[in-house]
C-alpha cells in the first residue's frame, strides 16, 4: 500500500496515510525515510559491486599503478618497473 500510494502521490505524506488507515502521517513519514535510505544503500553497493567486476577483468598491473609514477618518471622504463633515479 506504501509503494502505490507513493506513486500516485508523490512525497505528499497525508495523501499517502490516507491510503494507509493503520498509519499516521508521522510514520508514514518515518517508513519513508528509512525505506529511501534502504534504497540509497542498495543503489551504493550495486555501484560498489558493478566497479569490482569491472577491476576484476582488469590486467594484474592496473592503470593506477602507472598512474602513481611521479612524473620524473621515464615513461619507456614503466614497463621493466625501473624508474630514473634507479
Amino acid at each position: 500500500a506504501f509503494l502505490a500510494g507513493l506513486k500516485i502521490y508523490g512525497r505528499e505524506w497525508k495523501k499517502v496515510a490516507n491510503c494507509i488507515p493503520t498509519r499516521t502521517s508521522a510514520q508514514i513519514r518515518s517508513h519513508a525515510q528509512k525505506y529511501f535510505a534502504k534504497l540509497s544503500k542498495e543503489n551504493l553497493r550495486q555501484k560498489m559491486l558493478v566497479g569490482e567486476d569491472r577491476c576484476s577483468s582488469c590486467p594484474s598491473t592496473s592503470a593506477a599503478t602507472y598512474a602513481a609514477a611521479s612524473s620524473d618518471t621515464n615513461p619507456s622504463l614503466l614497463m621493466s618497473g625501473r624508474s630514473m633515479s634507479s
